[in-house]
């Protein structure tokens, strides 16, 4: 819950604004593999391979307004002692985040006569997941409080798992699917200020914390040879993480000196889209 209606008095019902009214559209990103085989495949019955990726976006924004006439207000005691957080016209909250994934694996190939080869896949992963989330309230008569939250999550960890492919003269199907134990080192600050001349309601020193943090990714990809050295690639990927700070649930609309000071990580996001590409390979 975000914003209330003061003019409403069922518990509940009064809810104007929440969490759930913010969603991310699909944004564009990159994804970038890199594949060596230090020495051919035949020698030694199938050497490892390394492989070295990285994926990003530009990053997703949403925000969602609530438009009242004086009876708008934030949950809690916060709300309460602020100029425009309570009997606000307009509260309006805003929401960004930004996701970049790099991994370094080794392979481990086996090849069957039936077009099948199975890769085995362990290695190292990083991710970063920031985020940044404002609510701002809004009166016509006396200025504008925001609210401004940053969570940063930065994960370290390893990860096992396979990958199958069958393989005829021009296509091949691809299924891969990872699961890793990742540490999170998160850390989330916050800034409250009010106007007028933006005086801080609160300002919370940066707060850290580490957690265990849970991965499961699966990737399918369809592939058409075009050349000897060149294919192209189309697909769908999902990936799941949890024991995440999002900066949602850092949201405090308590007003007490501990008020803040709180580190939550147990978010889980589902990032899902679909890719495609080109490969080459010699």
């Amino acid at each position: 819950m975000l914003a209330i209606d003061l003019n409403n008095g069922v518990p509940g019902d009064d809810t104007v604004l929440n969490a759930n009214d913010l969603g991310f559209a699909m944004e564009p990103g990159w994804r970038v593999l890199l594949g060596f085989r230090p020495v051919p495949y035949d020698v030694l019955g199938g050497c490892p391979a390394l492989e070295f990726s990285y994926f990003g976006g530009s990053g997703w924004e949403d925000s969602a307004t609530a438009v009242g006439d004086g009876n708008l207000a934030i949950p809690g005691v916060l709300g309460l002692v602020s100029n425009n957080f309570f009997m606000a016209d307009e509260i309006r909250a805003v929401y960004r985040s930004q996701l970049n994934n790099v991994e370094a694996n080794l392979i481990q190939s086996y090849r069957g006569n039936d077009g099948v080869q199975m890769d085995f896949v362990s290695g190292l992963r990083f991710l970063a997941l920031n985020e940044d989330f404002s609510l701002i309230g809004t009166d016509v008569h006396g200025g504008t409080s925001s609210y401004d939250i940053a969570a940063d999550n930065y994960l370290y960890g390893v990860q096992l798992g396979g990958r199958v492919q069958r393989q005829t003269q021009h296509w091949s199907l691809q299924v891969t699917g990872k699961a890793g134990v990742l540490l999170n080192t998160a850390n989330q600050s916050q800034v409250v200020t009010d106007d007028p001349n933006a005086f801080v309601l609160r300002k919370t020193p940066r707060v850290r914390g580490t957690s265990l943090a849970m991965l499961g990714e699966v990737d399918v990809t369809l592939v058409r040879r075009i050349t000897n050295t060149w294919s192209a690639r189309i697909g769908y990927s999902v990936l799941g993480v949890n024991g995440l700070a999002l900066a949602p649930d850092q949201l405090d609309f308590t007003d007490t000196f501990a008020s803040g000071t709180a580190l939550s990580t147990r978010g889980f996001v589902l990032f899902h889209g679909g890719h495609a590409g080109l490969e080459a390979a010699w």
